[in-house]
């Protein structure tokens, strides 16, 4: 066999020395050989496989030598996959490795065996020592035992002591870095039981920063750490109970804080109504319509007036919204928010619960339109919302924006003004109603005074003023029906000179003629005209007064709760919440402001501000341009606060005399003009409110600007376009320091609007009553004639009232828009109406004594008399008309009214008279009428022109009267002469006999007559002239019908 092959499948032995690498291989060449020798090798196998196959099995046998007995499995396993029969070849070379070890080991013990046995001689030959050595060991240690036993016990208690003493030190040492945190968690349980929650909030910062990182490791320092977001949150939970406390009790409150802003707004109402009615009776030396630079030197009954504004100032400051309300709930609530970091969650809650409560506030009562007191709680309830929402925005930052109570204030106004607007229109009380207007005004100023608007508010009173008018006028309609009811339709009986007095003080009624008689004397109206008079100018009084103190408040933001409270006596945690800064530092800042102020804002010591505006005056070209004499047909307006100049009229600092409080007082009704015609002019022109106080053109170009204005709002006020409402100039607002009342009437409105309530009182409401009084069925003849001349009366006082009214107003009559009163139209119409029922009641007792006529139609002859209810009606006529006839004449006007008003009233009962006879003879159910039923009806007709002629009512000229009759007259003469054929030959001529006799009217009463010829002469036909008697008939029947027929067909 090759040598080199058999190397290549040996291992690796450079790393062994030369002669044992030599001897190995000798040795392992050697076994190989031997191996080779000894191996049965299959037919057919290769020495190569038989080496590869003998270096496996050497390489398995390495490894069951060197690895563990529990790791040998795969090892083992190897042999069985490989070659067929491989593991009884393995098997021979495990035998044969087993001998070679035996070999070695065999060899190993011989050459080791005897030094064993040497060495086990030396071992016995010293056992005997090593006894002896261990006996004195043994004493040896148990006398050491023995006199070391009192040492070690010793030694034991000073290590106990030892470790006692660091124990106690180490002890000490942690409890020095826990006590803190123990004491500042003490400090948190006292804070949180005393509920100072900021406080606590702060210590519970400082324990997680600073305190509990330093002894973290122990377990009681984690409880408190777990613990401590709880107590957050329990915070948190307590504040917010806190907050919802607050939003409750607030609600409770509101109408009390309401109730406190609206008396005092009501108390500068008061004041400035008593320095607008002083100023008006010339004791008050400045107008109340001031211009820019208003002096600090004007009096009032010798009072310095900034003296008395101060006062009031001081009534104000005797209640203050925190003298009602808890606010520190709010501030302590928001703050703690704030540290968590959770504020955005806090404002959310707050401005949604108090959307929540404005809802409920804003809902009425459903009974509150019955009292004042219903609607004064309702207002109060709004006011004291807004006031405590007005004292958060002031107060906090950011808790309530200006945007949101805008919001609330735009939701609240339209529901308040929906509110009223239903429920003053159940209302029907005029004096309820003007009670609710001064609680809307005193509303609108109040809530004005804190800066919300409310313009809608005063719009909403130009509703509730007509609903006011129509409550007035539905009370003056009751007093006008009782005044009615009571009265006894007679002259005025007036005994002596006092009673006339009284009378003529109640109605303005003057008569030559009744004065110069002698009493007792009568008046011709009734007691109801002065009555309704007096009742007129009351209701003038009633109406003027929903207007007289109807006004805006011109004034800045003004805040009728005032804070005056002082804050720096409050603790450091309050001011820090309310103001973010500790109390030293705001006292030093305090301390630096009134150093540097010096007190420059008191009212002693205020600042001249008319400098300035003198200044700008003098720098303006207007006031060049003046100065320079450029304008000549014109002067400036200005107050007190103005130096005099030939262009600038200002009024008289102290007068002395009267002309010059005239001056003063007409100086201030110009500026009032003034000011009012710019408020027009911009609001009817909004490009004018734009223009932010800029001239925003040539002065030249703004005039020519002006100009036109003022022509095209001539032509709107000819053309009776209304004006929108006035806005007040921009610099009366921003230079009063005084609280100031502009009109929201002016004199021409109020006066325009007391016209047309008295014409809506006297065209609807007296009107009314007066045609309800005449169609009542107990009103007679003789009432109706007084109710006549009533109206006459109260027809001619209405000029009076329209005195009366401009007295009030200061309008003249003259103004080119002044209403006129309807009473003239008002007073014809009820006078006519009087007239007209007059009539009808006649007519209707006429027809009544026509129905007791019975007449015999078919009688033979007439009875040569009258018939008795016919008489019985002439008797009666003339008994009326006598009533006509003995009405006082003393005034010409009265006795030409009362002859008129006779004369129509007996022509129209004689025509009636003439109408309802004419009837009866037409009327369809008669059919048969004789010649002695005509003789009879023609003595009644007698009787009628009888009393016609007989002149029952003077005036009457001729026989005009006896014309109501002449159709009658000439139809019963052609019947009673049987004049056909002169009827027929000049029917149609102007000049007939028998012109106002219808020939339909003549045939239907010649059938009647020919029929009742039929029935009554049965042997009329064998008579010559009854025969011819009745061929006449039939021709005069059959001719009228052919003029009947001609007349329908003409028709």
């Amino acid at each position: 066999m090759d040598k080199e092959r058999v190397n290549t499948a040996l291992p690796d032995l450079s790393t062994q020395s030369e002669k044992d690498i030599k001897e190995e291989d000798e040795k392992a060449y050697g076994n190989i050989f031997t191996e080779l020798e000894s191996v049965d090798l299959p037919l057919g196998t290769t020495l190569s496989e038989t080496l590869e196959c003998i270096t496996e099995h050497e390489r398995i046998l390495q490894e069951i030598e060197s690895t563990d007995t529990a790791c040998v499995g795969p090892t083992l396993r190897s042999v069985y996959d490989d070659q067929p029969n491989a593991h009884k070849r393995f098997m021979e070379k495990l035998d044969a490795r087993i001998r070679n070890h035996d070999r070695e080991i065999e060899k190993m013990c011989n050459f080791h065996h005897q030094g064993f046995v040497d060495a086990i001689t030396e071992l016995l030959k010293v056992r005997a020592d090593a006894e002896k050595l261990m006996g004195q060991v043994t004493d040896t240690n148990r006398r050491l035992q023995e006199a070391g036993r009192e040492v070690t016990a010793q030694t034991e208690e000073v290590i106990c002591c030892r470790i006692q003493q660091r124990n106690m030190a180490t002890t000490v040492e942690r409890l020095q870095l826990c006590l803190p945190v123990l004491e500042m968690y003490s400090k948190l349980k006292e804070q949180l039981e005393s509920k100072r929650y900021y406080a606590a909030l702060k210590t519970m910062e400082q324990l997680e920063k600073v305190y509990i990182p330093r002894v973290s490791q122990y377990r009681f320092c984690q409880i408190m750490a777990e613990n401590l977001p709880r107590l957050r949150d329990q915070i948190k939970e307590i504040s917010m109970s806190d907050l919802k406390d607050f939003l409750e009790s607030i609600r409770k409150h509101s109408d009390k804080v309401g109730e406190a802003a609206m008396k005092q707004a009501q108390q500068h109402r008061t004041f400035n109504s008593a320095v607008a009615k002083q100023a008006s009776m010339g004791h008050y030396t400045k107008p109340l319509y001031a211009l820019n630079g208003r002096g600090h030197t004007q009096t009032l009954n010798g009072l310095m007036l900034d003296d008395m504004v101060e006062e009031e100032d001081g009534e104000e400051e005797v209640l203050t919204a925190q003298d009602l309300v808890d606010f520190s709930p709010v501030y302590r609530c928001l703050h703690i928010y704030s540290i968590l970091g959770d504020r955005e969650t806090f404002e959310n809650y707050y401005r949604k619960q108090r959307k929540k409560q404005a809802r409920l506030v804003l809902q009425p009562q459903a009974n509150m339109h019955e009292t004042a007191e219903g609607y004064r709680k309702y207002f109060n309830q709004i006011v004291g919302f807004f006031v405590v929402e007005d004292h958060i925005l002031h107060a906090t930052q950011g808790l309530v924006t200006r945007a949101f109570t805008e919001e609330l204030w735009n939701m609240a106004l339209s529901k308040v003004i929906a509110v009223l607007r239903t429920h003053s229109s159940y209302c029907d009380d005029p004096d309820l109603v003007l009670e609710l207007k001064n609680l809307i005004v005193v509303f609108a100023d109040t809530l004005q005074g804190y800066g919300f608007p409310v313009n809608r508010l005063f719009d909403l009173l130009f509703e509730i003023r007509d609903q006011y008018n129509e409550t007035l006028l539905k009370k003056w309609s009751l007093v006008f029906r009782e005044i009615f009811e009571l009265d006894n339709y007679s002259p005025i009986p007036v005994e002596t000179e006092e009673e006339y007095k009284l009378v003529i003080s109640r109605f303005p009624f003057h008569d030559a003629e009744i004065e110069k008689q002698e009493f007792p004397k009568k008046l011709p109206m009734s007691q109801s005209v002065p009555q309704i008079y007096t009742q007129v100018k009351e209701f003038i009084y009633a109406s003027l007064k929903f207007s007289e103190s109807l006004h805006r408040r011109g004034m800045r933001h003004k805040r009728v709760f005032k804070d005056h409270e002082d804050y720096l006596a409050h603790d450091d945690e309050w001011l820090i919440s309310r103001f973010r800064l500790p109390r030293a530092i705001l006292v030093q800042i305090c301390g630096e402001l009134e150093l540097a102020l010096e007190r420059p804002t008191r009212r002693n010591r205020s600042i001249p501000v008319q400098v300035r505006h003198i200044t700008a005056m003098r720098q303006s070209s207007v006031g060049r341009r003046l100065q320079a004499g450029a304008v000549q047909d014109g002067w400036l307006l200005g107050d007190s606060g103005y130096p005099l100049r030939s262009w600038l009229l200002t009024p008289f600092p102290n007068p002395q005399t009267q002309a010059q409080q005239n001056y003063n007082d007409m100086h201030a009704c110009a500026r009032v003009v003034v000011e009012r015609s710019i408020g027009l002019f911009k609001s009817r022109w909004r490009c004018l409110d734009k223009s932010g106080g800029i001239l925003l053109y040539a002065p030249e170009k703004v005039c020519a600007i002006t100009r036109a204005y003022a022509i095209l709002h001539n032509m709107a006020q000819r053309h009776r376009i209304p004006a929108p409402a006035s806005i007040l100039p921009d610099d009366m607002d921003a230079h009063f320091s005084l609280s100031i009342s502009i009109l929201l009437f002016s004199s021409t409105e109020i006066d325009d609007m007391l016209r047309k309530s008295t014409n809506l009182l006297l065209t609807r409401t007296l009107s009314g009553c007066l045609q309800n009084l005449i169609k009542k069925p107990h009103i007679g003849l003789t009432e109706l004639v007084q109710i006549i001349i009533n109206t006459t009366h109260l027809e001619q006082a209405c000029r009076y009232l329209e005195e009366f009214i401009t007295n009030i107003t200061n309008v003249s009559p003259e103004t080119v828009h002044t209403t006129r009163l309807y009473g003239l139209s008002t007073f014809k119409d009820a006078r006519h109406a009087a007239e007209g029922e007059i009539y009808t009641k006649l007519n209707q007792k006429i027809d009544e004594f026509i129905q007791l006529a019975d007449y015999e139609w078919c009688m033979a002859e007439s009875d040569g008399r009258a018939s008795g209810y016919l008489m019985d009606l002439i008797n009666f006529l003339r008994s009326t008309f006598q009533v006509f006839t003995h009405l006082p004449s003393n005034n010409n006007d009265h006795a030409s009214m009362s002859g008129k008003v006779a004369q129509t009233a007996c022509m129209s009962a004689c025509k009636h008279l003439s109408t309802s006879l004419l009837q009866m003879l037409m009327d369809t159910e008669l059919k048969q009428i004789s010649m002695g039923a005509v003789q009879q009806f023609n003595l009644d007709v007698i009787q009628c022109e009888l009393f016609a002629s007989s002149e029952p009512v003077p005036g009457f000229q001729g026989d005009t009267l006896q014309l109501a009759f002449i159709d009658l007259r000439q139809l019963l003469d052609l019947f009673m002469v049987w004049d056909w054929s002169t009827y027929l030959a000049d029917y149609g001529q102007p000049t007939s006999k028998y012109l106002r006799v219808n020939p339909a009217t003549a045939l239907a009463l010649l059938e009647k007559m020919k029929d009742t010829s039929k029935k009554n002469n049965i042997f009329s036909q064998f008579r010559k002239n009854d025969r011819d008697k009745q061929k006449l008939i039939e021709t005069v029947v059959k001719q009228l019908r052919s003029l009947v027929n001609g007349m329908s067909l003409h028709s």
